[in-house]
């Protein structure tokens, strides 16, 4: 799978540190449930609560987060750098 398609697949998640192309690391995608964000400068956003799922090409959109008790953000996928223990956004929290 290369950089340029878009979406995460349903059954993996990818991860792209240290590289030009994504590589499957075999997570669930509901695995992302839960996981915590964290912004370009290392900053704590929140929590993924949500994820848009397209059916049809079987990939996800965005995910939302949960930031405070009334504060969320839609991030879509060109915003995110790394997905592991925890998401890396490859900006900052003001550029959302």
């Amino acid at each position: 799978m290369t950089s340029g398609k878009q979406g995460f697949n349903l059954d993996t998640i990818l991860d792209i540190e240290n590289t030009d192309e994504k590589e499957e690391v075999g997570m669930k995608a509901k695995e992302l449930l839960g996981k915590e964000v964290m912004d370009a400068d290392a900053r704590k956003i929140g929590k993924v609560v949500n994820f848009d799922v397209d059916i049809t090409k079987g990939v996800i959109n965005d995910i939302e987060v949960k930031a405070g008790l009334t504060k969320g953000y839609i991030i879509t996928l060109d915003k995110i750098n790394i997905v592991g223990e925890r998401i890396i956004l490859g900006v900052k929290e003001n550029e959302l």
